[in-house]
């Protein structure tokens, strides 16, 4: 019993601060067991993308009330479906882009569960990538297009990518498409860079792995001819090149090249027509160039040799005075063929602008006094006619008559003879005038007028007849335009 009396002051109030509190107010029951507080979790990365593992990562250790281990399990949804997820990470093949994905972590303890912690983050847009990019044609000119070539390029989300292209030369923005065409400067310096974007995002800025430098540009031409065309020996033949482009505004410059029958002959712009003959095929190239770069050649279509025509630099008329007496002739000035041929001449006879013949001479029945005489002569190598040569022309003048025959009877005279001088031949006139015909006497170098004429004789009286005297007789024969003259003398004997 004495035992017994010392423990209860000792077990008295143990017992009654276990007691059940009563209805005025204080407990009396005592408070349930509580699993772990004070979780906190967060999800890593906090803005998740694609192609990386979405963690669940406690911040903060749930607290075990009575000391026990505490344990974490995993619960998550994607997009308010719940996951078969129940590890604290999701894999990276899990994620999608614009996906919504929530945790919940329940921890345990041998209490039992405690407070749940949450966490939530949405997959966000993964930027593409670029791996590479260069410029082709790796050297180019004024005018070349150059194209942007690109490397292998990703995008983790599956978003289409396009690509966006700023061109510089010399370090400003001068294009913005794949291709940039023309336009630029000698030296300058042309590169790339180009920025991928999935709709949403832009990659990282990728720069050209080469720069291109712009080199002077080769002149073009667009054609070539051999001038003149039809080609002659005595022509100088020129090379001419047509349509010169140059992209630097370089002055314009050529290299030539002739050939004869397929042979080198020369390397001017022009060669000598000594260097060809009639038959030959002479052809020309040209090359531009410009005085650092030589563009592609153009070769001239072969022009062959032609016949040179003969040349007659003049010819006049043989007789500047014609008349019915004579045959016209042409004298004719110096002839020359380049290619040595033999000459020949045609001619063609004009008479008041009437052809008359085609002879080397004009027979004086083809005109009368009056007409107009002309012709025209032209030069033939055999082979091709030169250019005609017109005389000059000539009218026509009159026809004297001709010399009459006159006699004086007696041709033998003595002292007191009658002495007649009578026209023995008539004149002849070709223009068909009529004639007429006057005497003259002298008589020992004195005129004599006291002779008696008739139209084709003149007598002198007897009684003016004596010795030794000499007599002289004159005839003109007149045809109204000219006239002819003749004399005969007669001696008077002594007695």
């Amino acid at each position: 019993m004495p035992r017994i009396l010392v423990l209860l002051p000792l077990v008295l109030p143990f017992l009654a601060a276990c007691a059940p509190k009563s209805d005025s107010g204080a407990d009396s029951n005592p408070p349930e067991p509580q699993g772990p507080t004070g979780l906190v979790v967060a999800l890593s990365p906090a803005v998740p993308t694609v192609g990386a593992p979405l963690d669940c990562i406690v911040t903060t250790e749930a607290v075990s009330s009575d000391g026990s281990a505490v344990t974490y399990t995993y619960a998550w949804t994607q997009n308010g479906t719940a996951s078969t997820v129940t590890d604290p990470e999701i894999p990276a093949a899990n994620l999608v882009h614009g996906d919504v994905w929530d945790v919940t972590v329940t921890p345990t303890d041998d209490l039992g569960a405690g407070d749940v912690a949450t966490a939530e983050a949405t997959v966000a847009d993964t930027a593409p990538v670029l791996d590479a990019i260069s410029i082709t044609p790796t050297s180019g000119y004024a005018t070349t297009t150059f194209s942007a070539i690109l490397g292998s390029s990703f995008d983790a989300d599956g978003d289409a990518i396009s690509f966006a292209y700023n061109w510089s030369a010399d370090g400003i923005v001068i294009g913005t498409n794949p291709d940039l065409t023309g336009g630029f400067t000698r030296d300058q310096v042309i590169a790339l860079a180009v920025v991928p974007n999935d709709g949403s995002l832009n990659g990282a800025i990728v720069d050209s792995q080469n720069t291109v430098t712009v080199t002077d540009s080769p002149p073009t031409i667009t054609g070539v001819t051999v001038s003149p065309d039809p080609l002659y020996t005595d022509s100088v033949a020129t090379c001419v090149p047509e349509g010169w482009t140059d992209a630097d505004d370089d002055p314009e410059g050529y290299r030539y090249a002739w050939t004869v029958n397929g042979d080198d002959a020369g390397t001017d712009a022009t060669l000598d027509g000594s260097l060809f003959a009639r038959g030959d095929d002479v052809g020309c190239t040209a090359t531009p160039f410009d005085g650092e770069q030589v563009g592609l050649p153009i070769t001239a279509t072969e022009v062959t040799v032609a016949n040179s025509a003969p040349v007659l630099s003049g010819a006049t008329l043989t007789i500047a005075t014609p008349t019915r007496a004579d045959s016209e002739g042409i004298t004719l000035s110096a002839a020359t063929d380049a290619d040595g041929d033999y000459i020949l001449y045609n001619y063609e006879w004009y008479v008041n602008d009437v052809d008359e013949g085609r002879s080397s001479t004009l027979s004086s029945s083809k005109f009368v006094r009056g007409d107009v005489i002309y012709a025209d002569v032209t030069p033939w190598d055999g082979r091709d006619y030169g250019d005609p040569v017109r005389t000059d022309s000539a009218t026509v003048a009159n026809s004297p008559p001709s010399a009459p025959g006159i006699s004086i009877t007696p041709a033998s005279p003595a002292p007191g003879d009658i002495l007649v001088c009578s026209v023995e031949t008539p004149s002849t006139d070709l223009d068909g005038d009529a004639i007429t015909y006057t005497f003259g006497w002298t008589v020992n170098g004195e005129a004599y007028s006291r002779a008696k004429a008739r139209d084709t004789d003149s007598t002198v009286s007897s009684a003016d007849v004596g010795p030794l005297q000499v007599w002289v007789c004159s005839c003109t024969a007149d045809d109204g335009t000219d006239s002819v003259s003749v004399s005969e003398s007669v001696t008077v004997s002594g007695g």
